[in-house]
């Protein structure tokens, strides 16, 4: 095969490739329906190279005249694709100009595949490439023919005008226009070859190639530019999603602190006859320092009351600064807590509460820390321990218990809250969990006390469990472990 032919088998080849590669752009985005007109005036363009390979080849009037007829049927899928790519491309209604052309080609196709000899002479016409050394023979084209490309070249120009028109659509306006003005130089140079007027190789699928080339530069700056404008928003969007989060947060402590309020509301009667009785023992011990003030063997008994006195002092100082502590209202630092220490604080203030209810018992096993808020934890203790506590009835201490329990299973901590009550109707367990849910009765309690409990677990990467039956309830959280033992279990 001569070197021409080569070239333009080539060039086919490459024309093949970018054919299939906007074809698999059209599957892949679904919408780019540019990308597939593109593939079929690319699929116009390698069969214009293979009449070209074959053109060169020629060697009789039969065999040109064949090259020839392939070279003018793909006119109509290139000039088809192209302005139906352009179209879509530029966004214009294009059909003023898309229909005559389309129609006109498809006339001159028709005639070309039925009567060839309208549009080729009989006579050979020899044809040289002079810088390949390469001579073929050819047959002259006809009137008619000629007037068969006017279509053509009128639907290049008004292309080349909308790129220029509609250069602020491209990133790279000159080099669109500078590709296309290309192309259409190298089809009016196929053209006039094709009537002998001057020898040159055939440019048309090299000029393809090179708007392509160009259409792809501009596809891939958009993409980049595409990428970094995602990157803004996906900045943007975290902006605001962390502002939205913290706004949530908020929202959530101030919930929490409610509840927690409202809470502490039904603990301060209690509270105040917890406080009342080492005030008391404070005030008869400071009334024996005045009676026996005097005696002169009274020291021994003055150390003895004023020590009484100061536990009494000191027993009140841990309930009111406990007391504190769960009020407070601004949020916590998440960090390392031990679960059972807060066990042991948060029981000091509810004791009281069981007090002709229940037996308040423990059951604190060996665990890991956990990380979370120290005072939010407290407060899913307190939720659920007066939330058994109420569950159970007054007057009752010796038959009713309430066990609160910490273990590990599966490297997860677990805070159990278990009560002797009556359980809870299975009709009504699903909806424990549910705002202003309550069975107790009105004025007695607002329903929120177990939804902002769950609430707060899953704001620590929690779940928590409820089984109930005749026996009694159970509460079950489960808390992420720092530094699990291997193999531990509850």
């Amino acid at each position: 095969m001569d070197p021409a032919s080569v070239i333009s088998a080539a060039l086919g080849v490459a024309a093949l490739c970018a054919a299939l590669l906007h074809c698999g752009l059209h599957q892949l985005s679904g919408r780019g329906r540019e990308h597939f007109w593109l593939a079929v005036a690319a699929l116009g363009v390698v069969q214009l190279s293979v009449g070209y390979s074959m053109a060169y080849a020629a060697e009789s009037v039969e065999e040109a005249h064949y090259a020839q007829t392939l070279c003018l049927v793909c006119c109509t899928p290139l000039l088809i694709g192209f302005l139906r790519f352009t179209a879509l491309f530029t966004g214009r209604r294009l059909l003023w100009i898309e229909i005559p052309a389309g129609v006109s080609a498809l006339v001159a196709t028709g005639i070309t595949l039925v009567a060839p000899g309208l549009m080729f002479g009989e006579q050979l016409v020899e044809a040289r490439v002079e810088w390949l050394g390469h001579r073929h023979v050819g047959t002259e084209m006809t009137i008619l023919a000629g007037v068969s490309f006017v279509p053509f070249f009128i639907a290049f120009a008004v292309v080349v005008g909308i790129f220029w028109i509609d250069r602020r659509l491209f990133l790279y306006p000159r080099i669109m226009v500078a590709s296309a003005l290309l192309w259409m130089g190298t089809a009016l140079s196929d053209t006039l070859v094709g009537f002998g007027v001057y020898s040159a190789p055939y440019l048309l699928v090299a000029g393809y190639l090179v708007f392509l080339m160009a259409f792809t530069v501009e596809l891939v700056r958009r993409y980049v530019d595409s990428l970094d404008r995602l990157e803004e928003s996906a900045e943007e969007l975290q902006h605001v999603v962390d502002e939205r989060t913290a706004a949530l947060r908020e929202k959530d402590l101030q919930v929490a602190h409610g509840s927690r309020m409202a809470t502490l509301g039904t603990l301060a009667a209690g509270l105040a006859e917890e406080i009342q009785e080492p005030l008391g023992e404070v005030m008869r011990r400071i009334d024996d320092v005045a009676l026996h003030f005097a005696e002169p063997d009274a020291t021994a008994m003055l150390d003895e009351r004023i020590g009484e006195a100061r536990r009494g002092i000191e027993r009140i100082r841990e309930i009111v600064s406990r007391l504190l502590h769960v009020a407070r209202q601004e949020g916590g630092e998440f960090g390392r807590v031990d679960l059972n220490r807060v066990v042991e604080e948060l029981l000091l203030i509810v004791r009281h509460e069981a007090r002709d209810r229940a037996r308040l018992t423990t059951e604190l096993g060996e665990i890991p820390e956990v990380e979370g808020d120290e005072r939010l934890l407290g407060q899913i203790l307190l939720n659920l321990v007066l939330n058994a506590l109420h569950s159970v009835p007054v007057g009752r201490e010796d038959e009713n218990q309430v066990t609160v329990s910490t273990g590990i299973r599966d490297d997860r901590v677990q805070l159990i809250v278990r009560d002797t009550g009556n359980g809870i109707p299975e009709e009504l367990r699903a909806h424990v969990f549910e705002p202003f849910f309550t069975t107790r009765e009105p004025g007695e309690g607002m329903g929120l006390g177990l939804p902002v409990t769950r609430q707060l677990v899953e704001q620590h990467r929690g779940s928590i469990e409820l089984s109930s039956d005749e026996r009694g309830t159970t509460f079950r959280v489960e808390l992420p472990a720092l530094d699990p033992s291997p193999g531990s279990a509850s």
